[in-house]
Parts: structure tokens; sequence; C-alpha cells
């Protein structure tokens, strides 16, 4: 029987699949038709990483871990697989085909992963309370930081968070734009507008503290497309609206946390980082929250202070920006490049605000 990239959401493994082709033909197991077909053993070694960091439950409480609260978190394997990572990993939800796709993929080596394939299974992190240590230490730290960075000392600070382990988490998210990409910023304008030599970042005695970058020092902030670019201008009803068409003139490297929980599991799993990141996502999403949150205009600008030492960390670490989830537009997001001048821009035009929609709800 072979399978074929189409059984597979991951874009890891699909590439892989390819390589390992023998043909094109019907797959065997999701039916696609003229398809690239593998050998489902090809693939063991992408798939053995994964699988390792399940163990059977009743041997772990026979190891001593406690499993209370976690019932939840156990059940079959490919019935965990859906769950734990749900359309990361496969093209279907059935795990009926998933235990007949694992069963293909470990064919050879069926006997010793029988207990596995056989029993309930569960996160070995689960019950690792040694880990999770690891992980809200950071997350106290992070905490201790933001409190301390806010309300008591500014520079001099006694609460000290693990940079070494934020960097590697952060690695985890390096996101690629390559030259010529094209973003947008606006600014609320006149019918005749701003020309674009004026939709670039304010000079930096004019820069206000903002998400990612403090006073004085200007970054510039741009959005993925122009509906976001118009919800971030906060503009009002038939406000003109100055919208600049920004490229960029080299290729980028920011750090995306708009979707931490976006991530393929196969190529963190081969590269022995899954367990660490599965660990530390919630500390990741809480980054994220900080960094995406509602800007109120009643908000206190000391509010910035930890996404400000935040995005300074990342520029520290050579990145060109951050990447973070829109607040005003949640299916768009925003990128502060650290270095504006990597980016160019190429033309300006007016657009006019004809409607507004508003969602409320009474408190």
């Amino acid at each position: 029987m072979r399978c074929c990239g189409d059984c597979f959401s991951s874009l890891y493994i699909k590439p892989i699949i390819h390589a390992f082709s023998t043909g094109l033909g019907s797959c065997d197991f999701c039916l696609s038709q003229n398809v690239y077909l593998c050998d489902p053993r090809e693939i063991i070694p992408q798939f053995r990483s994964l699988v390792d960091l399940y163990v059977p439950a009743e041997a772990a409480a026979s190891a001593g871990y406690s499993l209370d609260g976690l019932g939840g978190s156990i059940g079959p394997l490919s019935e965990r697989l859906l769950i734990d990572f749900g359309p990361l990993l496969f093209n279907t939800e059935d795990p009926i085909k998933v235990q007949k796709l694992l069963e293909a993929i470990f064919e050879e080596e069926l006997a010793d992963y029988r207990v596995v394939f056989s029993e309930v299974v569960l996160f070995e992190h689960l019950c690792d309370f040694s880990a999770y240590e690891d992980y809200h230490k950071l997350a106290t730290e992070w905490e201790n930081f933001v409190n301390e960075i806010k309300n008591q000392n500014r520079f001099h600070l006694s609460s000290q968070v693990n940079l070494k382990a934020i960097e590697r988490l952060l690695g985890n998210h390096v996101k690629h734009y390559p030259a010529g990409k094209i973003f947008y910023r606006g600014r609320i304008s006149e019918s005749n507008g701003y020309v674009k030599e004026e939709m670039g970042n304010p000079p930096s005695a004019s820069a206000r503290p903002g998400r990612a970058n403090p006073a004085g020092i200007s970054y510039l902030y741009l959005a993925e497309g122009i509906a976001t670019t118009l919800y971030e201008t906060r503009a009002a009803l038939f406000d003109y609206v100055s919208i600049g068409e920004f490229t960029a003139n080299q290729e980028i490297r920011v750090i995306n946390l708009r979707e931490p929980q976006i991530y393929d599991p196969l190529q963190l799993a081969e590269a022995e980082r899954l367990k660490d990141f599965l660990l530390h996502l919630p500390f990741l999403q809480i980054l994220e929250k900080e960094l995406s949150k509602p800007v109120r205009r009643s908000d206190n600008e000391l509010d910035y202070l930890p996404t400000q030492y935040l995005s300074e960390f990342i520029k520290s670490l050579g990145y060109d920006g951050v990447e973070y989830r829109s607040s005003l537009n949640p299916s768009g997001y925003n990128v502060a490049i650290f270095n504006p001048e990597k980016f160019e821009c190429k033309k300006a035009y007016v657009h006019e605000i004809h409607k507004i929609s508003f969602s409320h709800s009474k408190l």
C-alpha cells in the first residue's frame, strides 16, 4: 500500500513524500487520484520522533507519575494525535483512518510500538513535573518582570528573565519575507492625501511610545492588507486615509508571534524541539496576548513597557521586526520593522471611509 502528500496537512512531510515517490497513481489511504505515491515505511523517521513523545498511561502510573486531572488527555494514539495536533498533521478527522496509516508507516517496527498502538496513551511531558517546573519558572519570571518594570523600577531591575530560554523559544517562530513583499501603512489625511515621501515612520524626535517602540525610537508599523491598515488608523466615517504601499528592498526575518499555536509538529519533532515547544507554548501565548491586546485611548503608556522590552530583545538578536495579530481586525496582522530603511514606499493613494460597522456588548 502507498500513501501520498494529500494524506497529510503537514507541509514539512509533503516534499519528503515527493522525494521518495515511486510514481503517480491512486492513493490507497485517502484515495486521491494522479498523485505522487510513496511507501509509508519511508517516512517512519519523521513520525518516530513524534510518537516517541507518547507513553502508555498504565506505564506512567506504574512509574509513579500522578495522572490526577489528566483524564481528558488520555486516549488511543490515533485519537490523541488528532486532538493534540488537530489540522496540523493529518487531512482526516477519522481516527480509524489515522490508525491504518500509522500501522503502515510503522509496519517494520510494530513489535516495538505494540503497547503504544494498543493501549491508551498521553504526552510524557504532561506527567513530567520537573519539565513543567521550567515552564512555570519562566512564566513567573516574566510576570514579576512585567510588574516591576511597570510599577517599581525602570532601568535597574531586580527581576531577571531567562533571556536564553526566550531566545531559544523565539527561534521556532522565525518568518522570512522575500524582497518585494508588500505591506501597507495608513495616515488620516485630507482628500488630496500625502505623497509617498510622507508615508514613512515619524522622525525619532516625534516618535511617541508604541506597542513595540520606546519614545524617541522610531519603528515602521505596517499591516498585511489595506483593510487592516484602515482599521489600525481608527478612521471615522467620511475620513480620508492615505495608504502607502511599502515594498521590502531585501529579504527580512521577523519573529512571528501572531499565531504561536500554528506550527508543524513533524518538523519540530524531527529536530527534537517539539517537547520543549509544547511545554512553553502557553508562555508564548502570553507574549502574543501582550503584543496584540486592544489599545484604548485611556491606556497608560507604561503598559507598553513589557512589549517594548521584548521587541528590543528581538532586535538585539538581529531580527528585522516582530509580527503580531491585529487587535482591530481579527483576520489581519501587523509587523513592527526595526530598521525602516529596509522598506520603500513605492506609491500612495487615498481612500474615503463610507461605512463603519460596530460590534458591542453591554457590561
